[in-house]
């Protein structure tokens, strides 16, 4: 869902493309969360629009925080355009995510809600996705923390990835 108006320009103004996304994710009954994202949460990994972080809420407890690139992305756009691709990214995630068949899907990790980022070069407020934590780590950590040698074991994960995957497809995504 890129966050545009009717003439299909993108939104320039921030505060428009905040209140846009939070529309959506209000839409499909994401919770937003009244606490912002702590900075000396731990490091889970990064992708092309964001970066994980990881909370504990208590000892067994732990959420994971996808916020925007604090460096941005290294592309030639300008910061407006980084932001526009993070937002729209942000905004198909929730989406997506926040639909009932992705909810409720085993293989799927599930979007809690919202929580938020203040930027404080600018006193920016950003938007936080908010998930569960996998209990065993990213796939890659799974698979070599399970020590999987047997191939019908191996198989049987890829087989649930595919799963996942193909939910994801049939959404459009």
């Amino acid at each position: 869902m890129p966050l545009s108006r009717g003439n299909g320009r993108l939104l320039d103004d921030k505060h428009n493309k905040l209140i846009q996304l939070l529309e959506i994710a209000m839409s499909l009954s994401i919770p937003l969360f009244p606490f912002t994202w702590s900075p000396a949460a731990a490091s889970l990994g990064s992708g092309a629009t964001g970066q994980i972080s990881e909370g504990n809420l208590s000892a067994r407890d732990s959420l994971a925080f996808k916020r925007f690139h604090s460096a941005g992305m290294r592309l030639p756009f300008t910061r407006d355009e980084v932001l526009d691709l993070q937002y729209n990214a942000m905004a198909s995630e929730i989406a997506v995510l926040g639909s009932e068949e992705m909810r409720r899907h085993p293989n799927i990790t599930t979007l809690q809600g919202i929580s938020f980022d203040v930027v404080p070069e600018s006193d920016e407020v950003q938007p936080v996705l908010v998930f569960s934590k996998a209990t065993v780590g990213n796939l890659v950590q799974f698979i070599a923390g399970q020590n999987i040698v047997n191939p019908e074991t191996l198989l049987a994960v890829c087989g649930e990835v595919a799963k996942a995957i193909r939910a994801m497809h049939l959404r459009g995504v």
